[in-house]
């Protein structure tokens, strides 16, 4: 039989994948891939240049790519034994041509002469700027180490991805494991029906009496929120923050605490060997704060900043729980049940009451109305093959009907599925030797609550994480790079690529474009302007709080990456409780909340030395939104010229040149705190 993953194919063949194809697929091309990249090396010596050279490597490297990116992502959203198993051999085999590629000294110096030769070989800037991005990676792979460190390089960088998948695999097996049945529904008051419709439907399918509490997100805010038992409020609370640990609740199988250890220890070592002080240190360098100290200047200016407007609303909040509630001390899954409710009574709003007018298919549709508004972009839906019958596919056209792009949308939670919300890479655009342009794909991910009575509604969180991820896919699928390692969303710095993401966001507080992503599923009326006003209020409530723990996070990770040291014992405790010494919260962590177990960006991800990036590139978003609101919202010349200037050129020039080219002047990195609703 044909393996359907290397047949020539536009899109994935999701419906014709099986297990059974993946590892062979892999096998197969990186085998092919080896032997074309040594015959266009010995073919070509001593004469490379663009066309014979840099554009066929850039070539295959794409098609493996294409074949791995189907794999990679049926493996965060189906998963399963057998594809688990397949993942882990195929990670293998990925990282071990990584490595030959990365550490093939013949390639290395044939790409150093392409750079030597660019004035001869008649080099135009996209060309030398793509060279020059890889050049660096090679070298950040070690490619000028002996033979005995490249060695060292390979243990390590084969071992830090194994635990990296095994992090993973732990949070995901130990939030699957951890439920609790409660028969009696009195236990569940205060919970919204339609996640107490889950809970009913999740007993069910276990076959089980009453109501099945799993540890999926949507579930676990429901009632950490809402549900006025306070005891199943501790249990819930207790369940989801010791997942992937050592306590009683857990099989010690799944504990992440040695990992991470092994991890912080083996990314130590792996910078040192590559001549670096620290991981923050060599992570930087692919970054545009550059330095350490000034990540560090940048998030303690901002606790400077905010702390004074954090402590009020701590106190706020504790005068409104003693009025109202006559309690003093507050436990740690007390603090979104009381911040709710002193929000309600504020605002007269939760996302419960406004879940009616947001309906996926309106926000959808008003989401592809607003973009088009501003940048002019036309969504057409097609039926294509995809791995779950609840995925939809939209081709993305200019105001001309010429191809941008695609996206493919799978918007809701399954339990095969890996929690959280992400946005990931089919296939970038690439303009190849033989004339033939690929047109950009990206996936949208998130885990929205299903349908009850097939009616999909989200609430105002949900809202804001869809345009999220679809700003993430606009910013991949836009480009108009014809050279895959700089367009779309490859090689943008990591505390950059946030930056489109968080713009989108800032489209869901506004009056005008609330009203074209609501209508209620019933009445089909609009949101009421009251509620549209509450609402937007609303944004600002507890500001400086939120910022607060999104500082906590930062400074956690980019301090842990640059002061381990693995002969002191406890260091992630006595960091944390160091960090947060200089923080306002309402409530002190309890010792065994674990958090760092789940810590995906950073042990299971990319953003290990760079969670700062949020709130790094949110000053970019925040700026640039203003820019907006000063000159209409819809404003399509300021679009063209976001779109033209900055969505569009991928990493092809520094990214603080192409911001000062759309915003006409440098960054006001005020903008994140005003945005807030924070006073300076």
């Amino acid at each position: 039989m044909n393996n359907p993953l290397l047949l020539d194919f536009l899109l994935p063949p999701f419906d014709k994948i099986t297990n059974d194809c993946m590892v062979s697929a892999i096998e197969i091309t990186i085998n092919q891939t080896k032997k074309k990249i040594d015959q266009i090396l010995n073919k070509n010596k001593n004469n490379y240049n663009w066309k014979n050279f840099c554009q066929k490597i850039l070539e295959l490297d794409e098609k493996l790519y294409r074949i791995f990116s189907p794999i990679n992502h049926l493996n965060y959203v189906c998963n399963n034994n057998e594809i688990r198993k397949n993942y882990e051999i195929i990670i293998q085999i990925i990282t071990n041509y990584n490595i030959w590629f990365k550490q093939n000294k013949y390639l290395y110096n044939a790409y150093i002469k392409v750079k030597n030769n660019k004035n001869i070989l008649n080099l135009n800037k996209l060309q030398i700027k793509s060279i020059k991005d890889i050049i660096r990676d090679f070298e950040l792979s070690g490619i000028l180490l002996s033979k005995e460190k490249k060695n060292i390089y390979l243990k390590i960088i084969t071992n830090l991805l194994k635990l990296q998948n095994n992090f993973n695999n732990n949070v995901f097996d130990s939030t699957q494991q951890l439920e609790k049945n409660i028969l009696d529904k009195k236990k569940l008051d205060g919970i919204p029906n339609h996640i107490i419709n889950i809970m009913k439907k999740n007993a069910i399918l276990k076959k089980k009496k009453g109501y099945l509490i799993t540890l999926d997100n949507p579930i676990y805010l429901a009632i950490i929120t809402f549900c006025k038992n306070k005891d199943l409020r501790q249990k819930i609370y207790y369940m989801y923050n010791t997942r992937a640990s050592s306590i009683e609740t857990n099989s010690s199988k799944l504990n992440n605490e040695p990992i991470i250890i092994k991890e912080l220890s083996l990314r130590f070592k792996l910078s040192n060997l590559l001549g670096y002080n620290s991981y923050s240190e060599q992570s930087l360098i692919n970054k545009s704060a550059k330095k350490i100290d000034k990540v560090l200047s940048f998030l303690y200016k901002l606790i400077k900043l905010s702390k004074k407007q954090a402590q009020k609303e701590v106190l706020n909040l504790k005068r409104f729980i003693k009025k109202k509630y006559n309690i003093i001390n507050i436990k740690p899954w007390d603090v979104a049940f009381f911040s709710e409710k002193y929000k309600f009574y504020l605002y007269g709003i939760n996302d419960n009451i406004i879940r009616d007018y947001f309906p996926i298919n309106i926000v959808m549709k008003g989401m592809f109305n607003i973009t088009n508004k501003i940048y002019g972009l036309v969504f057409k839906q097609k039926k294509v093959s995809v791995w779950n019958k609840n995925v939809t596919f939209f081709n993305v056209f200019d105001s001309h009907n010429k191809l941008y792009g695609s996206i493919y949308f799978d918007l809701y939670i399954r339990s095969e599925k890996r929690s959280g919300a992400w946005m990931d890479i089919c296939q970038s655009r690439i303009l190849k030797n033989n004339g033939i342009l690929q047109h950009p794909v990206a996936y949208v991910n998130c885990n929205f609550t299903p349908s009850i009575n097939n009616i999909f509604l989200l609430n105002h969180n949900e809202v804001l994480t869809l345009f999220h991820e679809f700003g993430h896919a606009l910013h991949h699928i836009t480009s108009k790079i014809d050279i895959p390692n700089i367009s779309g969303i490859n090689g943008i710095l990591l505390d950059i690529v946030e930056f489109p993401s968080q713009f989108m966001e800032y489209w869901c507080w506004e009056n005008k474009s609330l009203n074209l992503i609501s209508e209620h599923y019933e009445k089909k009326n609009n949101i009421p302007i009251n509620i549209i006003n509450k609402l937007i209020k609303s944004k600002k409530y507890n500001a400086a709080l939120s910022l607060m723990r999104q500082i906590e996070l930062s400074l956690f990770d980019i301090r842990i990456h640059n002061e381990f040291n693995i002969k002191k014992n406890n260091q992630i405790s006595n960091l944390i409780e160091e960090i947060r010494k200089n923080l306002v919260t309402i409530s002190p962590l309890p010792i065994w909340n674990k958090y760092t177990n789940v810590f995906n960006h950073i042990f299971g991800g990319e953003y290990a030395a760079g969670y700062y990036s949020y709130l790094w590139a949110e000053q970019l978003a925040a700026d640039s939104f203003f820019y907006f609101k000063e000159n209409g919202l819809f404003n399509p010349i300021i679009g063209k010229k976001f779109l033209e200037n900055f969505l569009s050129l991928g990493s092809s020039e520094e990214p603080t040149i192409l911001f000062k080219k759309f915003r006409g002047r440098e960054l006001d990195s005020n903008a994140l705190l005003i945005q807030r609703g924070i006073k300076i």
